[in-house]
Order: structure tokens, then C-alpha cells, then sequence
């Protein structure tokens, strides 16, 4: 066994020499070794626009005051407060392999500050361009169509054809979008049909010496992200700025490796390419932007509320509990994408001659749209969320967890941009998946006694409630409120964006006070 385990040890002690060598004589004679089974094609540059750029201050590349980059890659590093931030330092997030803008928009909704960070983002396609018309500004740049490697010039992208009917890519029904620059020679001599992976699309463009274009674009004092995806490429990218000495520039890196894929390099090669990049201080997180989650998000996005706020975690929280002997009553806003009516209601409840106490739930697009005006409702009343914006009926809660829990995440991220506190939320429905979730993010579940107009198969049709008078709709709706809450009292919800409400609201607080025999209180005390 000793024999054994010495003879291994020499054996891949020798393999290690020789490449060693192998190496050694390459950088010493400047050869550039090229992969094979891979294309690079270096002819004069194609009829297209090179758009890349670099950011208007200068100093780029400059070492002045470097940071610290000790555990980097690890969630424990991200600059959470501008405060932390030294004067004249950027949060940069670099976007590798961009696709169809699914890591900028997982990026700006979620990760904590996101909305501060100058985003580059990088692809070979450049029919995925559309998919950034909506991300213009000063701190989004799109370098599209840009081969990312080790050299600058230009190359050969292969990408993948438009969707048809029967259309099979790697024996599955997907649309990547995108492409690769790393191909084997069938997908290579498969000009039609572009092999299994469907790479029938193909134009030379512009190349960047990737690891080179970081260090003259960024500066080392700056809080760098790396996301890299780019379907093998990065080993060669990689292997250049250990070279460089460029991770000296980076502070995070998410990434996949793809060594599956016809790189060139051999199994080995790739292993040690990895290693040396986790000998340089490298935790590779996981960033899957279609999955919508990266490594470190339950890290990130970890809270702790104070023990005082009023409601179990876990439950869910549908009635209020009694004052004495007095059943409580509570009023809540489901405030919808419409500021119009929901200003109008809220004032039409603010001129009452008592003062209501009222609880507002939220979209995150909403408080995106009209932050002023909810860092003015929260100095009044309790603010709560929705989720990050309406879908039609039915279809929020049919999406899979992770869609839920960033959707979750993305309307808390818009209420702590305003330095709110985020307790409370009110999803379109409830069933356990929607629990779970919403117990990781350590919210109090809240589903109404009674909404008004109903949700859901109880519905109000035409002939019962649409098809009569205004003033027949009122005592309708009061009393299938009243019956919501019967005796028990419990927590009566008002959608916003029904504009009836308005008028019923003020007739619901004249019942309330005089005629229902319930206490009205706000949430807090309803939940104690």
C-alpha cells in the first residue's frame, strides 16, 4: 500500500514537472498558445460598432490606497452602508456573459444597493441588445457584440438560432439566447444547423483582452463585483489575470465553471486553473440568474426584526385579538399601481372628523415609482408590502419558490432604500409554499378577514354589485363586510385601485363607530 501510494505520488510529481516545463518554454520563447478545437478567427474586423467604454473619470487602473481584500468572494465583504464607503470609491458590478438582462435585473431589484452600482454588461449576441432598452442611464454601460478572452482583436461567435416550431437544443425545449466563442469541430462544421446546441448563428466580432480592460477601467480602491458565465471561455480569461496580477482588482466573484465544455484546455489544465484562482483568496459563488438566486442571497438578505412587533412569525395572522371586552377592528390598504385613487382614498379617510388608524401594503414597483410619497405615508401609518408588482389573478402564487422569494425580497429592498422597516406583507393568496417563504424572510403573514371588492371565486358577479345604482352599491358592500367580520371583529381590507372605495369608505367608518359594536384599532394592536 506505502509502494503504491509512493509511486503515485512520483508519478504525478513527474506530470506536474513536465507541464511546468512545458509553460516555462512557451513564456520564454512569447508563444501564445491557442486551444484546439476551439476558433479564434483573427481576420480584419467585421462592419460592426465596437461599443464598449470606459467610465468618464480617469486614474483608471491607479493604486491609490488599496483595499483590504481578505475571505474575498465571500458575502461578509459587501459594502452594505454608503457609509462604509471611502470618498471617491465606485461599486462596480461586472456582468460576463449577460444574456437577456437577467443578472441586471436580478441585481438592480435584489442585491443590497444594487440600484448604486455601475453595471457593465457583456455579451457575444448582438440581437440581445433590445433586452436592455429599458437599462439606460449613467450607471449602465453594454458592451454587445464583445467577445471577452485574452487578447484584443477579434473573433468568432457562435450563437444560437431563432426559436421554431420543433426546434431541440441539447435534446431540450429551451431558448438560451446568446451563445458561446468555444465550439467543437461538428457544431464548427455544422453550418446549418449548428449542432446540438443549435449555433447556426455566427458573426466575427470584436474581442477584449478582458484582464486588461479591468485594470483600465477600474481602480483598485473600487468595490468590484465579478459575474462571469461565458460557457467555458473564462479558463483562459482566468489563467490571464492570474497572470496579471488582475484579481488584485476584484472584491467578489460569482461564476460557473463550464469544463465540460471544448475549451481546448485539458481536465487537468482546468483543475489547476480553479485551484490557483481559490489560491488567490477566491470563493466562486453560484449566480444562476434564471433561477433567480446567487450564492450568498440568504446571506445578504438576513434580518433581524425587534422582538416588540407585534405578530408570530410562522403564522398566519387573519383576525385580531380582543381589548377587554371589546372586539377589535382594524383597517387596512391594499394600495395598487393607481397613486391617483389610492391618494384620493386616503385622503377621503384623512378628512374624517376621528382619526383612523390605517396600515398600507404596498407593490415594490410602487414605492420605486413614488418614493416621496411613502416616506410621507410611513410618518402617518404602519407601511407594509405586496409584493414586487401585480400579475393577473392567479399567477403570482402559481410561480416557483425561488421566483417567490425574490419577489419578496425585491418590495423589502424598495421600503430599506427608504430606511423603512419591513414586518408586515399581504400576498395576492396564500397556500404553504407562500408560507414558507414567507417565514425565511421572517415576515408576519397576513391574510385579511374580509376584502373589499372580494378576491378569488367569492367574487361579487354583475347583478349582485356592477349591474345596480351607486347608491344600492353601498349597503352591498357593507354588508358583505359586515359579515366578513360578524361578531369577531378581525381586519377589513380595501383595495385601492377600486374606485368605489373611496365613497364606501367613509360610509364603513360611520358603521364602524356607531353600529357594529367593534373597537377600531390599528395593526399593531389588533396582532398583540
Amino acid at each position: 500500500m506505502a509502494h503504491r501510494f509512493f509511486k503515485n505520488r512520483v508519478f504525478t510529481a513527474f506530470m506536474a514537472a513536465m507541464f511546468g516545463l512545458f509553460i516555462g518554454y512557451r513564456l520564454a520563447n512569447n508563444a501564445e498558445y491557442v486551444p484546439q478545437n476551439i476558433v479564434f478567427v483573427r481576420d480584419e474586423l467585421p462592419n460592426v460598432v465596437n461599443i464598449y467604454r470606459s467610465p468618464a473619470d480617469g486614474n483608471h487602473g491607479e493604486r491609490v490606497n488599496p483595499v483590504s481584500r481578505t475571505n474575498r468572494g465571500l458575502g461578509n465583504t459587501q459594502p452594505d452602508n454608503k457609509s462604509n464607503l471611502s470618498s471617491g470609491r465606485r461599486k462596480i458590478f461586472l456582468d460576463c456573459g449577460s444574456n437577456v438582462a437577467s443578472s441586471v435585473a436580478l441585481f438592480r431589484e435584489t442585491y443590497p444597493h444594487g440600484k448604486d452600482y455601475i453595471l457593465h454588461s457583456f455579451d457575444i449576441d448582438e440581437r440581445l441588445r433590445p433586452f436592455y432598452g429599458y437599462y439606460k442611464g449613467d450607471k449602465q454601460f453594454l458592451h454587445c457584440p464583445v467577445a471577452l478572452t485574452d487578447y484584443d482583436g477579434n473573433t468568432t461567435a457562435y450563437s444560437e438560432t431563432a426559436w421554431y416550431p420543433g426546434k431541440q437544443t441539447l435534446g431540450m425545449d429551451v431558448q438560451w439566447g446568446g451563445g458561446t466563442i468555444c465550439v467543437d469541430d461538428r457544431e464548427k462544421d455544422n453550418i446549418r444547423g449548428g449542432g446540438r446546441r443549435k449555433l447556426s448563428h455566427r458573426r466575427v466580432i470584436p474581442s477584449i483582452d478582458f484582464s486588461m480592460w479591468v485594470q483600465n477601467n477600474t481602480r483598485k480602491e473600487d468595490y468590484v463585483i465579478l459575474k462571469m458565465d461565458i460557457e467555458g471561455a473564462e479558463y483562459r480569461i482566468l489563467s490571464k489575470m492570474l497572470k496579471d496580477g488582475t484579481f488584485d482588482w476584484i472584491d467578489k466573484f460569482y461564476g460557473e465553471y463550464h469544463n465540460w465544455e471544448p475549451t481546448g484546455h485539458s481536465k487537468l489544465e482546468k483543475y489547476w486553473i480553479e485551484r490557483d484562482v481559490s489560491n488567490a483568496g477566491f470563493q466562486v459563488l453560484d449566480w444562476t440568474a434564471e433561477k433567480r438566486t446567487y450564492g450568498d442571497f440568504d446571506i445578504l438578505h438576513d434580518k433581524k426584526f425587534p422582538i416588540e412587533v407585534p405578530g408570530q412569525i410562522g403564522r398566519t395572522l387573519k383576525s385580531c385579538t380582543s381589548l377587554g371586552r371589546n372586539t377589535l377592528v382594524t383597517i387596512v390598504i391594499e394600495v395598487g399601481m393607481n397613486s391617483k385613487r389610492a391618494l384620493k382614498l386616503l385622503k377621503t379617510i384623512e378628512a374624517y372628523p376621528l382619526n383612523i388608524p390605517l396600515a398600507l401594503f404596498v407593490y415594490g414597483d410602487f414605492v420605486e415609482t413614488f418614493p416621496d410619497l411613502v416616506r410621507e405615508w410611513s410618518t402617518r401609518y404602519t407601511v407594509g408590502i405586496r409584493t414586487d408588482t401585480p400579475l393577473p389573478p392567479g399567477h403570482w402564487e402559481m410561480q416557483y419558490e425561488n421566483a417567490l422569494h425574490v419577489s419578496i425580497v425585491s418590495a423589502e429592498r424598495r421600503l430599506i432604500e427608504l430606511g423603512l422597516g419591513v414586518y408586515y406583507i399581504i400576498p395576492p393568496s396564500i397556500n404553504s409554499i407562500i408560507s414558507r417563504v414567507v417565514a425565511k424572510r421572517q415576515l408576519r403573514l397576513i391574510q385579511p378577514t374580509v376584502t373589499f371588492p372580494p378576491k378569488g371565486p367569492n367574487n361579487m358577479d354583475f347583478k349582485e354589485y356592477h349591474g345596480v345604482r351607486d347608491v344600492e352599491k353601498v349597503p352591498k358592500a357593507l354588508r358583505w363586510i359586515h359579515q366578513g367580520i360578524g361578531k369577531a371583529g378581525g381586519i377589513i381590507s380595501l383595495d385601492s385601485d377600486f374606485p368605489d372605495n373611496s365613497v364606501i369608505a367613509v360610509f364603513l367608518l360611520d358603521y364602524l363607530f356607531e353600529t357594529s359594536g367593534h373597537a377600531l384599532s390599528d395593526l399593531m394592536e389588533c396582532l398583540r
